[in-house]
């Protein structure tokens, strides 16, 4: 069961991302993006203070949105297919030892405490962790 918390939350990301996507391309008609867009988007998300993860989303969509708009017969080609975007991690995550876990739990309060024991043993993310509701548990 998705929970109303749970949408808003992703709706509210992809929201984010289709801003920073149509501020970016503002002032652009479909055929200019339709002529030569891959190096520019390219460039475009090399300047971008996000992860590879999150630059790779916004890629998608844009992705999505060429898409629909050769269904609907606005455009002839995709010219996000052409866009190079690794979503690979920029460095791999090192994991608490039991020791450190102990001496974090100790300068935790209680609400802390609680979001560290949900985030151990499920690997949920922090956007992930602070969204929960009581209807995301299923006893």
């Amino acid at each position: 069961m998705v929970c109303a918390g749970e949408r808003i939350a992703v709706a509210a990301q992809n929201t984010e991302r289709m801003r920073a996507i149509f501020v970016r391309l503002s002032g652009y008609t479909l055929k200019r993006i339709e002529n030569g867009a891959a190096v520019f988007v390219e460039e475009w998300l090399a300047t971008i203070q996000r992860s590879r993860g999150t630059k790779a989303k916004i890629r998608n969509i844009m992705s999505a949105v060429s898409s629909h708009a050769i269904r609907y017969g606005w455009m002839k080609t995709n010219p996000i297919r052409a866009v190079r975007q690794s979503a690979k991690r920029e460095r791999i995550p090192t994991p608490l030892t039991a020791g450190e876990l102990q001496v974090l739990f100790a300068e935790l309060g209680l609400r802390d405490r609680t979001l560290v024991l949900l985030d151990v043993p499920t690997g949920m993310r922090r956007g992930e962790l602070l969204a929960i509701q009581w209807c995301d548990i299923d006893f």
